[in-house]
């Protein structure tokens, strides 16, 4: 019954450590142009246009005038780079990589205590 409460337990800590690792970054006017030009195939982004329109949306392409996405169903889009009101790139969260690490660390401390047979006492 110890060994299941612990597996039980380290596969909590596990999970748990897995989510949140993104954030999504707002991207000021000033840093605008090298952002989309250090953009590349397969990063998230989230769009805000002049006409109004918002979506979360994957990176395609980049060109020198437009940003060409997908939509989550892979529906392609176009978006001119002047129309751009907000844009939004995730990231890497700050000290969520250093809780993912002590999360999968401490899971694999505590199954390969289990399989080594320890035994603690309360």
């Amino acid at each position: 019954m110890l060994r299941t409460r612990y597996s039980s337990f380290a596969t909590l800590l596990v999970a748990l450590s897995l989510f949140g690792c993104t954030t999504m970054r707002s991207v000021e006017s000033s840093e605008l142009a090298a952002v989309i030009a250090a953009l590349e195939p397969d990063d998230r982004v989230s769009v805000l246009t002049a006409s109004g329109w918002q979506e979360n949306l994957v990176v395609v392409t980049v060109t020198d005038t437009t940003l060409e996405l997908a939509t989550r169903e892979g529906e392609p889009v176009t978006v001119n780079r002047n129309e751009l009101l907000e844009l939004q790139v995730r990231v890497p969260g700050p000290g969520k990589r250093a809780g993912l690490i002590a999360g999968i660390v401490s899971g694999a401390f505590i199954a390969l205590a289990l399989a080594a047979g320890w035994e603690w006492e309360f």
